[in-house]
Protein backbone atom coordinates (compact mmCIF):
# COMPACT_ATOMS: atom_id res chain seq x y z
CA UNK A 1 0.00 0.00 0.00
CA UNK A 2 1.33 3.45 -1.29
CA UNK A 3 0.90 5.96 2.31
CA UNK A 4 0.07 9.66 0.97
CA UNK A 5 1.90 12.03 4.07
CA UNK A 6 0.37 15.25 3.78
CA UNK A 7 1.99 18.46 5.79
CA UNK A 8 1.30 22.24 5.71
CA UNK A 9 4.45 24.38 5.44
CA UNK A 10 4.68 28.16 5.50
CA UNK A 11 7.96 31.04 5.55
CA UNK A 12 9.16 31.15 9.58
CA UNK A 13 9.66 34.33 10.38
CA UNK A 14 12.74 32.58 12.81
CA UNK A 15 14.02 31.46 9.27
CA UNK A 16 14.35 28.15 9.98
CA UNK A 17 11.50 26.54 7.72
CA UNK A 18 13.81 24.84 5.46
CA UNK A 19 15.77 22.94 8.08
CA UNK A 20 12.58 21.70 9.40
CA UNK A 21 11.01 20.75 6.50
CA UNK A 22 14.40 19.12 5.20
CA UNK A 23 14.30 17.49 8.75
CA UNK A 24 10.75 16.02 8.27
CA UNK A 25 11.48 15.11 4.50
CA UNK A 26 14.60 13.44 5.68
CA UNK A 27 12.94 11.42 7.73
CA UNK A 28 10.03 10.19 5.58
CA UNK A 29 13.32 9.39 2.96
CA UNK A 30 14.48 7.07 5.63
CA UNK A 31 11.65 5.07 6.14
CA UNK A 32 12.17 1.25 6.77
CA UNK A 33 9.10 1.37 4.45
CA UNK A 34 9.47 3.24 1.03
CA UNK A 35 6.17 3.11 -0.56
CA UNK A 36 4.76 6.70 0.17
CA UNK A 37 4.23 10.05 -1.23
CA UNK A 38 4.71 12.96 -0.06
CA UNK A 39 2.59 16.47 -0.26
CA UNK A 40 4.13 19.67 0.47
CA UNK A 41 1.48 22.17 0.73
CA UNK A 42 3.28 25.43 0.96
CA UNK A 43 0.93 28.17 2.86
CA UNK A 44 2.01 31.73 1.75
CA UNK A 45 5.42 30.41 1.22
CA UNK A 46 7.13 33.57 0.67
CA UNK A 47 10.25 32.22 -0.75
CA UNK A 48 8.99 30.42 -4.09
CA UNK A 49 12.50 29.72 -5.15
CA UNK A 50 13.43 27.75 -1.82
CA UNK A 51 10.20 26.10 -2.18
CA UNK A 52 10.68 25.04 -5.15
CA UNK A 53 14.68 24.19 -4.69
CA UNK A 54 13.70 22.03 -1.33
CA UNK A 55 11.12 19.93 -3.79
CA UNK A 56 13.54 19.47 -6.48
CA UNK A 57 16.37 17.90 -4.36
CA UNK A 58 14.21 14.67 -3.73
CA UNK A 59 12.93 12.25 -6.11
CA UNK A 60 9.16 12.14 -7.97
CA UNK A 61 7.32 10.94 -4.60
CA UNK A 62 7.42 14.74 -3.77
CA UNK A 63 3.87 16.85 -4.84
CA UNK A 64 4.68 20.26 -4.01
CA UNK A 65 2.09 23.14 -4.12
CA UNK A 66 2.58 26.33 -3.04
CA UNK A 67 -1.47 27.57 -2.27
CA UNK A 68 -0.88 31.61 -3.80
CA UNK A 69 1.17 30.13 -6.42
CA UNK A 70 -0.85 26.84 -7.76
CA UNK A 71 -1.66 26.97 -10.97
CA UNK A 72 -4.29 24.03 -10.98
CA UNK A 73 -6.82 26.52 -8.46
CA UNK A 74 -9.74 25.52 -10.91
CA UNK A 75 -9.38 21.69 -9.53
CA UNK A 76 -10.80 22.51 -5.77
CA UNK A 77 -14.24 23.76 -5.03
CA UNK A 78 -14.56 27.19 -3.78
CA UNK A 79 -11.23 28.38 -6.34
CA UNK A 80 -9.49 31.67 -4.93
CA UNK A 81 -10.92 31.76 -1.42
CA UNK A 82 -9.41 27.81 -0.01
CA UNK A 83 -5.66 29.37 -0.80
CA UNK A 84 -3.18 30.57 1.39
CA UNK A 85 -5.64 30.81 4.19
CA UNK A 86 -3.91 28.65 6.96
CA UNK A 87 -2.12 25.96 8.26
CA UNK A 88 -5.07 23.59 8.52
CA UNK A 89 -6.63 24.57 5.04
CA UNK A 90 -3.46 23.68 3.68
CA UNK A 91 -3.49 20.16 5.35
CA UNK A 92 -6.82 19.76 4.14
CA UNK A 93 -5.80 20.86 0.24
CA UNK A 94 -3.30 17.93 1.37
CA UNK A 95 -5.58 15.57 2.05
CA UNK A 96 -8.13 16.26 -1.21
CA UNK A 97 -5.32 16.05 -3.20
CA UNK A 98 -3.86 12.77 -1.77
CA UNK A 99 -7.77 11.28 -1.74
CA UNK A 100 -8.04 12.36 -5.39
CA UNK A 101 -4.95 10.38 -6.35
CA UNK A 102 -6.87 7.87 -4.90
CA UNK A 103 -5.12 7.11 -1.32
CA UNK A 104 -7.39 5.41 1.40
CA UNK A 105 -4.91 6.16 4.22
CA UNK A 106 -3.22 9.59 5.04
CA UNK A 107 -0.43 10.28 7.32
CA UNK A 108 -0.61 14.03 8.22
CA UNK A 109 2.37 15.64 9.75
CA UNK A 110 3.95 19.21 10.68
CA UNK A 111 6.64 20.54 8.79
CA UNK A 112 8.44 21.20 12.01
CA UNK A 113 8.28 17.49 13.01
CA UNK A 114 9.76 14.20 12.16
CA UNK A 115 9.09 10.38 11.63
CA UNK A 116 11.16 7.89 13.74
CA UNK A 117 12.71 5.17 10.36
CA UNK A 118 10.14 2.60 11.19
CA UNK A 119 6.76 4.55 11.46
CA UNK A 120 5.20 3.61 8.29
CA UNK A 121 6.17 0.36 8.45
CA UNK A 122 4.55 -0.13 12.20
CA UNK A 123 2.06 1.51 10.61
CA UNK A 124 1.32 -0.90 7.54
CA UNK A 125 2.02 -4.13 10.22
CA UNK A 126 -0.83 -2.36 12.17
CA UNK A 127 -3.48 -2.23 9.25
CA UNK A 128 -2.45 -5.46 7.98
CA UNK A 129 -2.96 -7.21 11.31
CA UNK A 130 -5.74 -5.92 12.32
CA UNK A 131 -7.60 -4.58 9.60
CA UNK A 132 -7.96 -1.41 11.11
CA UNK A 133 -9.88 1.91 9.41
CA UNK A 134 -8.15 4.32 11.31
CA UNK A 135 -4.59 4.48 12.77
CA UNK A 136 -3.51 6.79 15.94
CA UNK A 137 -0.35 6.87 16.89
CA UNK A 138 1.67 8.66 19.69
CA UNK A 139 4.17 11.47 19.37
CA UNK A 140 7.44 12.90 21.50
CA UNK A 141 7.98 16.36 22.03
CA UNK A 142 11.42 17.66 21.60
CA UNK A 143 12.87 20.49 23.19
CA UNK A 144 14.40 22.08 20.35
CA UNK A 145 16.47 24.56 22.89
CA UNK A 146 18.21 21.45 24.42
CA UNK A 147 17.54 17.97 22.20
CA UNK A 148 15.33 16.98 25.57
CA UNK A 149 13.00 14.10 24.47
CA UNK A 150 9.93 13.95 26.69
CA UNK A 151 7.30 10.57 25.72
CA UNK A 152 3.71 11.27 26.09
CA UNK A 153 3.61 10.00 30.08
CA UNK A 154 5.90 12.87 31.16
CA UNK A 155 4.83 15.23 28.74
CA UNK A 156 0.54 14.75 28.40
CA UNK A 157 0.14 17.73 26.45
CA UNK A 158 2.14 16.52 23.39
CA UNK A 159 -0.02 13.49 23.32
CA UNK A 160 -0.71 13.05 19.89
Amino acid sequence: MTYPIVFPTYQRPDGLSEFYIRRLLDSIYAQSYQDFEVYMIGDKYSDQEQFDQIAKSYDHRIKAVNLPYARERDKYKDGEKLWGSGGANAMNIGIEMAKRDGHSFICLQNHDDFYYPTYLEEVNRCIEITGADFVFTNGHYTNNTNGQHYNDQEYPFYNL
